[in-house]
């Protein structure tokens, strides 16, 4: 093993230990010579809001019919402003979430392409914060506010039409 690897290794080491503690206020020499300041341990650290709900996406079934029946293998592409994606329906898909039309369309051998347009709602969630337990008693942030973001239909079904015989 080179020099190098080692370093990496005992870098990285150093640096997990260094990520666990923060350390904070004046330091000052102990007497047998190691600098000591007070320790906050940092327990917990979260950047979450509570739930499942993501600010920036959101999962979507799609479901394709033709008729009464559901149609298996369907292939789907979904665009926004944000970006494109596809898929096989049935299914669900993670799209970005943007305040913008949600275009859907699928297609299967033997049946006409289908196209829906989904507009955007909006829902609040809980706003994202972290929380931290302090030495000094402090409980972090404890903010409860929500805040709005665009939301599309959770489940969107899709219609296709059988080709005519010729």
């Amino acid at each position: 093993m080179q020099i190098s690897q080692w370093s990496r290794i005992a870098f990285t080491a150093a640096l997990t230990m260094a990520v666990s503690q923060v350390w904070a206020g004046t330091v000052a020499q102990t007497p047998n010579g190691l600098a000591a300041a007070p320790v906050t341990n940092i327990t917990g650290a979260q950047n979450n809001n509570g739930s499942n709900v993501s600010m920036t996406k959101e999962s979507l079934t799609i479901n394709v019919v033709s008729g009464d029946s559901d149609v298996a293998g369907a292939t789907c592409k979904l665009s926004n402003p944000k970006g494109e994606w596809s898929m096989t329906a049935p299914g669900t898909v993670d799209v970005r979430r943007v305040n913008g039309d949600l275009q859907v369309e699928c297609d299967k051998p033997g049946f006409e392409p289908g196209m829906q347009t989904i507009k955007a709602s909006s829902i609040q969630i809980p706003k994202p914060h972290f929380r931290f337990s302090t030495d000094s008693g402090g409980s972090g942030d404890d903010d409860d506010a929500m805040v709005t973001v665009p939301n599309y239909q959770d489940s969107i079904t899709v219609s296709l039409n059988a080709k005519a015989s010729n």
